[in-house]
Protein backbone atom coordinates (compact mmCIF):
# COMPACT_ATOMS: atom_id res chain seq x y z
CA UNK A 1 0.00 0.00 0.00
CA UNK A 2 3.02 2.33 0.09
CA UNK A 3 5.30 0.82 -2.54
CA UNK A 4 4.51 3.52 -5.11
CA UNK A 5 5.43 6.34 -2.69
CA UNK A 6 8.14 4.52 -0.75
CA UNK A 7 10.96 6.61 -2.23
CA UNK A 8 9.18 9.75 -1.00
CA UNK A 9 8.39 8.38 2.44
CA UNK A 10 12.02 7.31 2.84
CA UNK A 11 13.15 10.94 2.51
CA UNK A 12 11.55 11.54 5.89
CA UNK A 13 13.25 10.84 9.20
CA UNK A 14 11.31 7.90 10.62
CA UNK A 15 11.75 6.47 14.12
CA UNK A 16 10.55 3.07 15.28
CA UNK A 17 10.03 3.33 19.03
CA UNK A 18 10.70 -0.36 19.60
CA UNK A 19 13.52 -2.86 19.79
CA UNK A 20 11.23 -5.79 19.00
CA UNK A 21 13.12 -8.03 16.54
CA UNK A 22 9.92 -8.84 14.61
CA UNK A 23 8.81 -5.21 14.27
CA UNK A 24 12.28 -4.23 13.12
CA UNK A 25 12.41 -7.12 10.64
CA UNK A 26 8.98 -6.61 9.10
CA UNK A 27 9.11 -2.82 8.87
CA UNK A 28 12.47 -3.21 7.14
CA UNK A 29 11.12 -5.83 4.74
CA UNK A 30 8.29 -3.44 3.89
CA UNK A 31 11.03 -1.21 2.47
CA UNK A 32 10.82 1.59 5.03
CA UNK A 33 14.07 3.23 6.10
CA UNK A 34 14.02 4.02 9.81
CA UNK A 35 16.05 4.44 12.98
CA UNK A 36 15.49 2.38 16.10
CA UNK A 37 15.04 4.14 19.44
CA UNK A 38 13.97 2.17 22.51
CA UNK A 39 11.15 3.92 24.33
CA UNK A 40 11.76 4.46 28.06
CA UNK A 41 8.05 4.38 28.83
CA UNK A 42 7.59 1.97 31.77
CA UNK A 43 4.26 0.46 30.64
CA UNK A 44 2.80 0.70 34.14
CA UNK A 45 -0.69 2.02 33.33
CA UNK A 46 -3.61 1.00 35.52
CA UNK A 47 -5.75 -1.27 33.33
CA UNK A 48 -8.83 -0.49 35.42
CA UNK A 49 -8.78 3.14 34.27
CA UNK A 50 -9.76 2.23 30.71
CA UNK A 51 -13.19 1.54 29.27
CA UNK A 52 -11.87 -1.34 27.16
CA UNK A 53 -8.76 -3.49 26.90
CA UNK A 54 -8.21 -2.03 23.44
CA UNK A 55 -8.14 1.54 24.79
CA UNK A 56 -5.44 0.37 27.19
CA UNK A 57 -3.40 -1.06 24.31
CA UNK A 58 -3.81 2.16 22.30
CA UNK A 59 -2.63 4.30 25.22
CA UNK A 60 0.50 2.17 25.63
CA UNK A 61 1.36 2.60 21.94
CA UNK A 62 0.68 6.34 22.17
CA UNK A 63 2.87 6.86 25.23
CA UNK A 64 5.71 4.82 23.74
CA UNK A 65 5.78 7.15 20.73
CA UNK A 66 5.39 10.33 22.79
CA UNK A 67 8.08 9.35 25.31
CA UNK A 68 10.48 8.52 22.48
CA UNK A 69 9.87 11.98 20.99
CA UNK A 70 10.61 13.57 24.36
CA UNK A 71 13.79 11.49 24.71
CA UNK A 72 15.04 12.73 21.34
CA UNK A 73 14.09 16.31 22.18
CA UNK A 74 16.07 16.13 25.44
CA UNK A 75 19.06 14.91 23.43
CA UNK A 76 18.54 17.87 21.06
CA UNK A 77 18.82 15.60 18.04
CA UNK A 78 18.65 17.33 14.68
CA UNK A 79 16.86 17.15 12.40
CA UNK A 80 13.73 16.36 14.36
CA UNK A 81 11.96 13.14 13.39
CA UNK A 82 9.13 13.46 10.92
CA UNK A 83 7.43 10.25 11.98
CA UNK A 84 7.61 8.25 15.22
CA UNK A 85 5.91 4.85 15.31
CA UNK A 86 4.91 3.37 18.67
CA UNK A 87 3.29 -0.04 18.98
CA UNK A 88 1.91 -2.34 21.66
CA UNK A 89 0.52 -5.87 21.51
CA UNK A 90 -1.69 -7.75 23.95
CA UNK A 91 -3.48 -11.08 23.98
CA UNK A 92 -7.10 -10.95 25.15
CA UNK A 93 -9.32 -13.78 26.32
CA UNK A 94 -12.63 -13.34 28.16
CA UNK A 95 -11.87 -9.60 28.39
CA UNK A 96 -8.69 -10.37 30.35
CA UNK A 97 -5.33 -9.05 29.16
CA UNK A 98 -2.40 -11.42 28.75
CA UNK A 99 0.82 -9.44 28.39
CA UNK A 100 4.39 -10.70 28.71
CA UNK A 101 4.61 -13.24 31.53
CA UNK A 102 6.74 -12.29 34.53
CA UNK A 103 7.81 -15.87 35.23
CA UNK A 104 7.88 -19.32 33.68
CA UNK A 105 5.03 -20.40 35.96
CA UNK A 106 2.90 -17.49 34.78
CA UNK A 107 3.67 -18.43 31.18
CA UNK A 108 2.47 -21.98 31.83
CA UNK A 109 -0.69 -20.65 33.48
CA UNK A 110 -1.42 -18.39 30.50
CA UNK A 111 -1.06 -21.19 27.98
CA UNK A 112 -3.26 -23.47 30.09
CA UNK A 113 -6.00 -20.83 30.06
CA UNK A 114 -5.68 -20.33 26.28
CA UNK A 115 -5.64 -24.07 25.52
CA UNK A 116 -8.56 -25.22 23.37
CA UNK A 117 -9.98 -21.70 23.08
CA UNK A 118 -10.04 -18.75 20.69
CA UNK A 119 -8.32 -15.58 21.87
CA UNK A 120 -7.79 -12.19 20.29
CA UNK A 121 -4.48 -10.51 19.57
CA UNK A 122 -4.65 -6.72 19.59
CA UNK A 123 -1.80 -4.63 18.24
CA UNK A 124 -2.16 -0.87 18.57
CA UNK A 125 -0.07 1.59 16.59
CA UNK A 126 0.38 5.30 17.25
CA UNK A 127 2.06 7.58 14.71
CA UNK A 128 3.36 11.00 15.71
CA UNK A 129 4.21 13.24 12.75
CA UNK A 130 5.90 16.60 12.25
CA UNK A 131 6.43 18.54 9.02
CA UNK A 132 9.17 21.13 9.54
CA UNK A 133 8.40 22.85 6.24
CA UNK A 134 4.82 23.70 7.22
CA UNK A 135 5.41 23.55 10.99
CA UNK A 136 2.47 21.21 11.37
CA UNK A 137 2.26 18.24 13.68
CA UNK A 138 -0.31 15.70 14.75
CA UNK A 139 -0.93 12.03 15.32
CA UNK A 140 -2.82 9.01 14.05
CA UNK A 141 -3.78 5.89 16.01
CA UNK A 142 -5.43 2.58 15.27
CA UNK A 143 -5.58 -0.98 16.50
CA UNK A 144 -5.94 -4.26 14.64
CA UNK A 145 -7.57 -7.45 15.93
CA UNK A 146 -6.81 -11.04 14.94
CA UNK A 147 -8.57 -14.12 16.35
CA UNK A 148 -6.38 -17.13 17.06
CA UNK A 149 -7.75 -20.60 17.89
CA UNK A 150 -5.56 -22.90 19.99
CA UNK A 151 -5.78 -26.68 19.93
CA UNK A 152 -5.94 -28.55 23.24
CA UNK A 153 -2.51 -28.34 24.88
CA UNK A 154 -1.50 -30.97 27.42
CA UNK A 155 0.33 -29.93 30.57
CA UNK A 156 3.34 -31.92 29.38
CA UNK A 157 3.44 -30.02 26.09
CA UNK A 158 3.07 -26.66 27.85
CA UNK A 159 5.80 -27.48 30.36
CA UNK A 160 8.20 -28.60 27.64
CA UNK A 161 7.58 -25.51 25.51
CA UNK A 162 7.95 -23.02 28.35
CA UNK A 163 10.96 -24.74 29.95
CA UNK A 164 12.84 -25.02 26.65
CA UNK A 165 11.76 -21.90 24.75
CA UNK A 166 11.18 -19.52 27.70
CA UNK A 167 8.68 -17.16 26.03
CA UNK A 168 8.98 -14.42 28.65
CA UNK A 169 9.33 -11.71 25.99
CA UNK A 170 6.06 -12.55 24.24
CA UNK A 171 2.52 -11.40 24.98
CA UNK A 172 0.39 -14.42 25.79
CA UNK A 173 3.52 -16.54 26.29
CA UNK A 174 3.91 -17.64 22.68
CA UNK A 175 5.31 -16.35 19.39
CA UNK A 176 3.41 -17.34 16.26
CA UNK A 177 6.58 -16.83 14.18
CA UNK A 178 8.13 -19.82 16.00
CA UNK A 179 7.20 -23.03 14.22
CA UNK A 180 6.92 -24.92 17.52
CA UNK A 181 4.42 -22.37 18.89
CA UNK A 182 2.62 -22.15 15.56
CA UNK A 183 1.91 -25.88 15.92
CA UNK A 184 -0.50 -24.98 18.77
CA UNK A 185 -2.73 -23.00 16.39
CA UNK A 186 -5.71 -24.61 14.67
CA UNK A 187 -6.87 -21.49 12.84
CA UNK A 188 -6.31 -17.76 12.51
CA UNK A 189 -8.81 -15.14 11.39
CA UNK A 190 -7.19 -11.84 10.46
CA UNK A 191 -3.75 -10.42 9.77
CA UNK A 192 -1.00 -12.94 10.56
CA UNK A 193 1.56 -10.16 10.97
CA UNK A 194 -0.64 -8.51 13.56
CA UNK A 195 -0.03 -11.50 15.82
CA UNK A 196 3.72 -11.00 15.45
CA UNK A 197 3.37 -7.40 16.67
CA UNK A 198 3.08 -5.30 13.50
CA UNK A 199 -0.13 -5.19 11.41
CA UNK A 200 1.50 -4.63 8.03
CA UNK A 201 -1.61 -3.81 6.00
CA UNK A 202 -3.15 -1.34 8.44
CA UNK A 203 0.24 0.25 9.14
CA UNK A 204 0.83 0.70 5.41
CA UNK A 205 -2.55 2.31 4.80
CA UNK A 206 -2.13 4.64 7.77
CA UNK A 207 1.41 5.62 6.80
CA UNK A 208 0.14 6.38 3.31
CA UNK A 209 -2.62 8.62 4.65
CA UNK A 210 -0.25 10.43 7.03
CA UNK A 211 2.18 11.11 4.20
CA UNK A 212 -0.41 12.25 1.64
CA UNK A 213 -2.32 14.42 4.12
CA UNK A 214 0.69 16.04 5.78
CA UNK A 215 3.83 15.79 3.64
CA UNK A 216 2.82 15.56 0.00
CA UNK A 217 3.31 18.91 -1.73
CA UNK A 218 -0.04 20.08 -3.04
Amino acid sequence: MILDILNKINKLKIILASTSPRRIEYLGKLGVKFEIVESKFKEDLDKNQFQSVYDYCLENAKLKAIHTGLQLKEQNQQPQPNIIIGSDSIVVYDNKIFEKPKSLEEAKSMLSLLSGKTHTVCTAVHIEYFNENTNTKGSSSFYTLTNVEFDQLSSELINYYVDNYKPLDKAGSYGIQEVVAASFIKSINGDFYNVTGLPIHDLSTNLRKVYIDNFLEK
